[in-house]
């Protein structure tokens, strides 16, 4: 079951976890840089947050648990500033911040007007540069605050609305940090690293014929792809599993989740293939798009020659877009077609 993220407005009761989460050390360094310890003054803060007619103030809950906080700040008519801590440290890494970015932004574009989102970073907090950026934001120079010791100088970042409308992840509606995805035979489930023996034994030079990526003779290779499918925010890459045994069958991806024309790939181990589970993974993966993304159609490239694949695509309803030459990671070049599917 996919874990569910909640934004709710704060309330006088939050404000021990605001207490802790103001008086971390790591946390500070990361944000204002201002470690203030006195009780009253942070409640004052908090008094402010609360009874502020202008700004929005949201708890972030992650399966009803308080993990953090995220502020919509007004700036003026048209223009407002995104603050954003995940306090719970725990909790780091599992998309939670992408998805409140996502929900506060939804509401400052599509119901209250706004037309341009900022946010001030500390220059080296790569990690959080790195998520707005997925978020569509831009990096638009540095700003010094000269009487400021804590923070003289941060990376300002900006996204317009119009840019926001244009980037499917504005309506991304699930965190994709774990997913399961169970069918009549399957389960499909994010990669990890429990899996490179299988991919790196299954994923051989007959699975790879009429594929772009070729097999390596190098585990370490299939290792740097986990990882980096993992790391990749706007890759979704699945294996896919017998939903009994958890027999490895295979390995399914969604590229470019946070536009409108998402991409799919599939391949399946030689003793998988000829079962009907290329078109039972396809389907579900469709499915799981329709109702977890915002899209106008899903791209699914196959090489002419690749009959089995192309039969899948049109059974789901995908329709000839272009024909292109390709080329594989070996160098081999191949004809191939692009199909779309649109979202019904």
């Amino acid at each position: 079951m996919m874990e569910k993220i909640h934004l709710r407005k704060i309330r006088r009761s939050d404000f021990p976890h605001f207490l802790r989460w103001w008086r971390d050390e790591e946390l500070v360094k990361l944000t204002s840089g201002i470690l203030e310890k006195d009780k009253k003054v942070l409640e004052g803060y908090f008094l402010n947050m609360l009874s502020s007619k202008k700004d929005i103030h949201y708890i972030i809950q992650y399966n009803l648990k308080m993990v953090g906080n995220i502020s919509l700040t007004h700036k003026n008519k048209g223009n407002f500033e995104i603050h954003i801590v995940i306090g719970e440290k725990k909790y780091w890494g599992k998309g939670i911040g992408a998805i409140s970015i996502q929900k506060v932004l939804k509401t400052a574009f599509n119901k209250l007007g706004y037309k341009k989102a900022y946010i001030e970073v500390r220059p080296e907090n790569k990690r959080a540069i790195e998520l707005y950026e997925f978020c569509g934001f831009k990096k638009m120079g540095l700003k010094e605050y000269p009487q400021n010791k804590h923070q003289p100088e941060v990376l300002m970042m900006e996204l317009l609305k119009k840019d926001y409308l244009s980037n499917s992840f504005s309506n991304m509606k699930s965190d994709v940090s774990k997913v399961n995805i169970t069918t009549k035979r399957l389960l499909l489930k994010n990669i990890s690293m429990k899996y490179k023996k299988d991919i790196f034994n299954n994923f051989n030079k007959e699975v790879a014929t009429y594929l772009v990526p070729q097999p390596s003779n190098n585990i370490a290779d299939t290792e740097k792809f986990i990882k980096e499918s993992i790391e990749n925010k706007t890759v979704l890459e699945l294996v896919i599993t017998d939903n009994k045994s958890g027999e490895f069958l295979g390995c399914t991806g969604i590229n470019k989740i946070n536009t409108g024309n998402p991409s799919l790939g599939i391949w399946l181990k030689l003793p998988a293939q000829g079962k009907g589970i290329g078109l039972e993974t396809v389907t579900a993966i469709k499915k799981w798009v329709d109702k977890n993304l915002e899209y106008k159609y899903i791209r699914y490239s196959v090489d002419l020659r690749n009959i089995a694949s192309r039969k899948i695509v049109e059974l789901l309803g995908g329709t000839k877009s272009k024909y292109f030459n390709a080329t594989n990671s070996k160098g081999k070049h191949f004809r191939a077609v692009e199909y779309r599917i649109y979202k019904k």
